[in-house]
C-alpha cells in the first residue's frame, strides 16, 4: 500500500519539468549530507556558556559574572590539539567608586573580553585538559591572561561537553600589582 501510494506520489511530482529539477535536487542533497556525514570534521566548534565567581582581585565588588564564548578546535590524529578560545565575561559591578590613598581610581571589570591560544590533551575519550593564553581586555587596557581548564564530554560523540577553568589576569598597573582571578563553570555545546 505504502509503495503503491509512492509510486503515485513519484508520478503526480514528475509531470511537471519543474518538479523533476526539484525532486533532483533536493534527492541530490539528501545523498551529499548522508556521504559528507560520514567524514568527521578536521574542525569543531563549540558555542559555551559559562557562570563565573571571582577568586581574587583587588575590588572584591566584581563578586559574580557570566558569558558566552566560542571556541575553535582543530582535530588531529594525536592527544594534543590545537585550540583558539573567544570569550566575553560580563561581571555584575556596584555603583561604589575605589580609589587608592593617592585618590587613583581602581579600575572596575563590568566586562573582560578574552582571546586564547594553546593546547588541548585529550588522554581519554570523555576527558580533556587545556591551558591557552592570550590578551584580555579591560576597558582600554590589554593584559596577558592564562586559563588551564579540565573537562569533559557527556558521551562519546563530543556533542556537549562541561569544563571547569581558572582564569587568571596579570593586571598590572599604576595603582596596584595585583592579579585579577576567576573561577569559571561552563558548559558547551558542539555546533559543526
Amino acid at each position: 500500500m505504502i509503495s503503491w501510494y509512492i509510486l503515485l506520489v513519484y508520478q503526480l511530482i514528475t509531470k511537471s519539468k519543474k518538479m523533476k529539477k526539484l525532486l533532483i535536487l533536493v534527492s541530490g542533497c539528501f545523498i551529499a549530507i548522508q556521504i559528507f556525514g560520514q567524514q568527521e570534521r578536521k574542525v569543531a566548534f563549540y558555542l559555551n556558556f559559562q557562570v563565573n565567581n571571582s577568586i581574587y582581585d583587588r575590588i572584591q565588588h566584581n563578586s559574580r559574572g557570566f558569558g558566552p564564548g566560542l571556541e575553535i578546535l582543530l582535530n588531529t590524529n594525536s592527544k594534543f590539539k590545537p585550540k583558539l578560545e573567544f570569550n566575553w565575561d560580563i561581571f555584575s559591578v556596584t555603583d561604589v567608586m575605589v580609589s587608592t590613598i593617592d585618590g587613583k581610581e581602581l579600575v572596575k571589570k563590568t566586562k573582560v573580553p578574552t582571546i586564547f591560544i594553546g593546547t588541548s590533551y585529550h588522554p581519554l575519550n570523555k576527558l580533556y585538559f587545556t591551558f591557552t593564553l592570550g590578551p584580555s581586555f579591560i576597558r582600554s587596557d590589554v593584559y596577558l591572561g592564562i586559563k588551564p581548564c579540565i573537562g569533559f564530554y557527556f558521551a562519546k560523540k563530543q556533542r556537549f561537553t562541561a569544563k571547569l577553568s581558572l582564569t587568571n589576569i596579570f593586571q598590572r598597573d599604576e595603582a596596584s600589582k595585583e592579579p585579577f582571578g576567576y573561577m569559571s563553570l561552563g558548559i558547551g555545546i558542539k555546533l559543526f
